[in-house]
């Protein structure tokens, strides 16, 4: 078969267009993969902050928060991806690169500088657990209604554990606690922790590890401590008295300092160190259902989990 010189051209560009429709929707596809494959939510162990939370979204929309600090901005910007990388770029002009190799995802920061600062692992986080944590109370009212009943415990409460070993515990309303008190004779800032209502008593878990319990009889009020590590249950510490006092009793260069904290910290507790946060979130923690139904999650030392609804269930955790 023979064809005229205009017949060839003609075949020719044919010919080019359909190889270029062919590479488009090769490279499309391409782009496309590359944008699923980046876009969602990263957990970044940061080595100087803690934990990071890294969000690319559709539209080249990125941003980020903390998980570990006081700084609870969400910073905005924008990223753009190709087959071997994803960068986000931040106002002040430092950015995250996100690269992929065969043992999994690393990313690298920048800094304004365009200075590296580091390079860490990195991994996606499921839509369903990033949407946990942006979900509300489910029972706005119910939560309200213990921190009512906790009133009672508000204030400033002077434990006398011997004739010359005294101490002083602070329950907010925000359901943070302090305590003048240490394990380390060295340490001079005290406990921090959290509190929570159970029943007729006040519970309260440290920094430390350690555990109290703030109890209301038919003669005043009482406390103990409980150590790192011991069953709750069995424990058979003596509690001793506990009465109401004011700030004038509480040493002034701590009152000071703590005051100073609160206002730096609003909102919960302030641990001093990653290490600290750590001794806070491991061990029993218990869980309550409904009135007669509980639930005891125990974190361990070196990342196990488990639970009493299902000894069968084993898991991970990290900060």
């Amino acid at each position: 078969m023979h064809f005229t010189l205009s017949q060839r051209s003609s075949i020719w560009k044919r010919t080019l267009t359909l190889a270029f429709l062919v590479l488009s929707t090769c490279l499309g596809h391409s782009l496309q993969g590359s944008e699923e494959l980046y876009r969602g939510t990263w957990v970044i162990d940061t080595p100087d902050n803690g934990g990071m939370i890294l969000i690319l979204k559709r539209n080249g929309r990125a941003s980020y928060f903390w998980g570990e600090n006081t700084d609870r901005t969400v910073y905005q910007g924008t990223w753009a991806h190709s087959d071997s990388n994803a960068t986000a770029t931040w106002p002040d002009g430092s950015q995250h690169s996100l690269q992929r190799d065969t043992l999994g995802f690393g990313i690298t920061y920048k800094n304004s500088q365009g200075s590296e600062t580091y390079t860490v692992p990195t991994k996606q986080m499921p839509k369903e657990i990033l949407g946990q944590w942006a979900k509300p109370p489910a029972k706005p009212q119910a939560l309200a209604s213990d921190r009512d009943k906790a009133k009672g415990f508000f204030g400033i409460w002077q434990i006398n554990e011997s004739e010359h070993t005294t101490h002083y515990v602070f329950i907010e309303p925000d359901r943070s606690a302090a305590s003048t008190w240490s394990p380390k004779t060295d340490e001079t800032r005290g406990l921090r922790g959290a509190w929570a209502k159970q029943g007729s008593e006040l519970h309260i878990i440290w920094d430390s590890g350690h555990y109290s319990i703030l109890r209301e009889g038919e003669r005043g009020f009482s406390y103990k401590r409980i150590t790192p590590g011991v069953v709750i249950e069995t424990d058979s510490t003596e509690p001793t008295p506990a009465a109401r006092t004011s700030k004038e009793n509480v040493t002034a260069a701590w009152l000071d300092a703590y005051e100073q904290e609160k206002q730096q910290f609003a909102g919960g507790i302030a641990f001093t160190s990653r290490k600290h946060a750590r001794q806070f979130y491991r061990g029993n923690w218990l869980i309550q259902h409904s009135d007669d139904a509980y639930e005891r999650i125990e974190i361990g030392r070196f990342g196990g989990l488990s639970t009493s609804a299902d000894r069968r269930l084993k898991g991970n955790w990290l900060m």
